[in-house]
Formats: C-alpha cells, sequence, structure tokens
C-alpha cells in the first residue's frame, strides 16, 4: 500500500514539475521574443532620431576641419541636444572664418619673429662656438699635464719596485748573517 502512495505521490510532483517547467520555458521564450523586439526596435528609432542627424552634422564638422566653410549646417532649427550641437557647429564655423582671418595676420608677424629667432641663433651658436673652443684648448692643456703626471708617476712606481728589490735583497743578507751567528753562537 505504501509503495502505491509513493508512486501517486511520486506522479503528482512529476506532473506538477512538469507543468512549471512548461509555463519557466513559456516565459522564457516570451522574453526572448520580446528582447529581440526591442533589440531590433531600439537601434532603428535610435539611427533614424540620433544617427543620421549626428552624421550629417560630422560630415560639416569634417569639412570645416578641411578648411572649407562654404555649405549649410543641418539640423539648426531642430529642438534638443542635436540641434544645440548643430547651431553649436554653426557658430564654429562662423569663428573658423574669422580664425582664418587672424591666422594669416599672425602668420606674418611669425614670419618676422623667425627671422629674428634665426639671428639670435646663429649670434648664439658662434659664442657657444667660440666657448667651447676655448674650452677644448684647456682640456688639451690639461690632458697634457696628465699625460706627463702619469709618466712622473711611472717613473716612481719603477724607482719603489727596484728599492723594493734591493731591500729584500739586504734583507736576504741580514737574515744570513743572523743565521752565520747563530751558527757561531752554537759552536761556542
Amino acid at each position: 500500500v505504501r509503495k502505491v502512495q509513493n508512486e501517486e505521490r511520486s506522479s503528482e510532483l512529476r506532473d506538477r514539475i512538469s507543468a512549471r517547467v512548461y509555463l519557466i520555458a513559456l516565459g522564457a521564450i516570451a522574453t526572448l521574443v520580446a528582447g529581440l523586439g526591442i533589440a531590433i526596435a531600439v537601434p532603428l528609432f535610435v539611427r533614424g532620431s540620433i544617427a543620421n542627424p549626428l552624421m550629417r552634422i560630422e560630415g560639416v564638422m569634417k569639412r570645416l576641419a578641411t578648411g572649407d566653410t562654404s555649405g549649410e549646417v543641418p539640423e539648426v532649427s531642430r529642438a534638443g541636444p542635436i540641434g544645440a550641437m548643430a547651431r553649436a557647429v554653426l557658430v564654429f564655423r562662423d569663428s573658423s572664418m574669422e580664425a582664418e582671418r587672424l591666422r594669416s595676420e599672425r602668420a606674418r608677424s611669425q614670419a618676422d619673429i623667425a627671422r629674428q629667432r634665426r639671428a639670435d641663433v646663429q649670434r648664439i651658436a658662434g659664442e657657444f662656438q667660440s666657448a667651447v673652443g676655448s674650452m677644448i684648448d684647456t682640456v688639451s692643456a690639461a690632458s697634457t699635464e696628465l699625460e706627463a703626471a702619469a709618466a712622473s708617476l711611472s717613473e716612481i712606481a719603477e724607482n719603489m719596485q727596484m728599492l723594493s728589490v734591493s731591500a729584500a735583497g739586504n734583507f736576504e743578507q741580514a737574515s744570513d748573517n743572523v743565521r752565520t751567528v747563530a751558527a757561531a753562537t752554537d759552536n761556542l
């Protein structure tokens, strides 16, 4: 009896679990379909209302970057951030035309400044060359003195070596004398 009751309970639990799994699967499929719908709709909306106008404004900005101030700026009458951006590009275009005028004036003054700088650089280079020549002469003289000092030190080292050899010979002679005296003392 107990076995039959357990089988009935297992069967009921299996049926409930199957029903819940079916509902979860339906929910997952519905969520997936809704997500795909949103994933398709949002990019289309963004492209039509944001991306395309921005690309048109970008085209004008690229022309302005190359110095082409001709042509109209699109989306100027539009409200919102894109319209504000278009109006900013319009101000930028007008400013670019004024900047070009100022650039030509500045180029003339910079050419004058560049000529003056070249003259200053040539003058400084001449002074530098003179100073470096003087330093080279000083270093050359110091090098000659250093070479003489090195030769003198070498000679002193040779003399010290000869004195050391002589002292070693004297020490050897003294050692022999001490041995002779010691032998004579032993004989006495």
